[in-house]
């Protein structure tokens, strides 16, 4: 019983450092939310970006984060359709390769009653940071929540770079027409440079977190 006791305070203490460090923040102007690094930098301050989108990028890493609000997908099923988005995803990102490591169901711990289902997929890609000649690889964290009833699905996508050893935050817009950002240190917004990338369970928390809190996003 000791050591059960233990191990449950150890989990408890190891649960409030994580939440201590990531934030609730509300998306498209209140109608959805999501828990992010408490460091996230918002890349609108940067440049303009899509109504159908947020993205958030490291102050001094190249991690990134993106929800899409995108069209239903119709598919055989869910982890097809995520698979289906994932391939649109390395198209827009110019990918000369890709693969998906594992596709598949989560359940979430505070159920969102909108939503559907939440598809969790695991991916590589090869690009050509901007600026730059040589590819990397980048490893996708992208969870597909779908909401049925208003024929929507939205994407939570986390870029990881297996290699980062450039000074600042480069992130691909998934839509056409838009360049990628730069983030240098003039951007940081007083955010320390030496910041330790987002650590993997920051990455599982941010995946599992999204929740919609007005549907009038998809009537209106």
């Amino acid at each position: 019983m000791f050591y059960l006791a233990c191990v449950l305070i150890f989990i408890e203490i190891v649960f409030a450092f994580i939440f201590s460090t990531m934030q609730s923040r509300l998306l498209f102007d209140g109608a959805f939310q999501c828990l992010l690094p408490t460091n996230v930098i918002d890349a609108s301050d940067l440049r303009q970006i899509p109504d159908n989108q947020e993205i958030f990028v490291h102050p001094s890493t190249s991690q990134s984060i993106t929800i899409d609000i995108m069209e239903y997908v119709d598919a055989n099923n869910r982890e097809e359709a995520a698979r289906i988005h994932f391939d649109e995803i390395s198209a827009s990102n110019e990918a000369s390769d890709s693969n998906i490591s594992s596709v598949r169901t989560v359940s979430l711990h505070n159920p969102d009653p909108y939503c559907s289902s939440v598809i969790l997929l695991i991916g590589q890609q090869k690009v050509v940071k901007f600026n730059q000649t040589n590819e990397n690889v980048v490893s996708i964290y992208m969870a597909l929540y779908t909401y049925t009833e208003y024929q929507a699905d939205a994407l939570v996508i986390i870029n990881d770079p297996d290699d980062d050893d450039d000074n600042g935050s480069i992130i691909h817009s998934h839509s056409p027409g838009h360049n990628p950002i730069h983030l240098t240190h003039q951007h940081t917004n007083g955010y320390s440079t030496s910041d330790s990338a987002w650590s993997q369970d920051k990455i599982d928390t941010t995946l599992h977190s999204l929740r919609l809190i007005n549907s009038n996003i998809f009537t209106s």
